[in-house]
C-alpha cells in the first residue's frame, strides 16, 4: 500500500486529502521560491565578499518589501502557469511560449520605456516590470510606491486566477474520478 501511495504523486494526494489542494500547491511553490532565493542570495553574498564589493541601498526597508513581493508574485504566477500544465498535454510548450515574452516585456532585456506603444500595455500587465522599477528606485533613490502598488495588484490577480483555475481542475478531477485531465 505504501508503494502505491508514493506512485500517486503530490497532486493525487492533495486532491484526495482533507486540506485544500490549492493551499498545498501555493505552499509548495512559495517554499521552492524561498529555497531558491536563499541559495541565490548566499551565492551573491559569497561572490561579493570574494570580490570585496560593498553593497548599499538608499532605502533597504523598501527594497526588502519589494523583494518579498517579488517572491510572492513569482509564486502566484507559478500557481497560475502550473495549473495550465495540468490541463494540457503541451505544458512544456506553453511554458516556453510564455517565458520569453514575460522576460522580454518584463523589462529584463530591454528597458520598458523603450517599448513602442503597442507593447507598452502588454508590459504593464507583467508584475516583473513594476517590481524591477520599484527595486531599482529603492536601491538608488526614492522608491516608486506606485510601481509597488501595481505589482501587488497584479500579484493578487495572478493568485486569484491561479487559485480559481486550480479549483476548477480539482472539481473536474473529483467529478470525473480521474487525474487524466487533458
Amino acid at each position: 500500500m505504501l508503494r502505491r501511495e508514493r506512485a500517486m504523486g503530490t497532486l493525487a494526494r492533495a486532491l484526495a486529502g482533507l486540506v485544500d489542494a490549492r493551499l498545498i500547491a501555493l505552499g509548495k511553490g512559495l517554499g521552492a521560491a524561498v529555497l531558491s532565493n536563499v541559495w541565490a542570495l548566499a551565492t551573491l553574498a559569497v561572490t561579493l565578499i570574494a570580490l570585496q564589493q560593498p553593497v548599499s541601498f538608499a532605502h533597504p526597508g523598501a527594497f526588502l518589501v519589494g523583494y518579498v513581493v517579488l517572491i510572492a508574485s513569482g509564486s502566484a504566477i507559478g500557481l497560475l502557469i502550473g495549473s495550465v500544465f495540468v490541463v494540457t498535454r503541451y505544458g512544456a510548450q506553453v511554458s516556453a511560449f510564455l517565458t520569453f515574452p514575460v522576460i522580454l516585456l518584463g523589462g529584463m532585456l530591454i528597458p520598458s520605456n523603450l517599448f513602442p506603444p503597442p507593447l507598452s500595455w502588454l508590459s504593464a500587465l507583467i508584475s516583473l516590470r513594476w517590481l524591477q522599477e520599484f527595486l531599482v528606485t529603492s536601491a538608488v533613490g526614492s522608491p516608486n510606491y506606485l510601481a509597488l502598488e501595481v505589482a501587488v495588484r497584479l500579484t493578487v490577480a495572478y493568485a486569484v486566477g491561479g487559485i480559481w483555475l486550480f479549483g476548477r481542475i480539482a472539481q473536474k478531477a473529483r467529478r470525473d474520478g480521474s487525474l487524466d485531465l487533458y
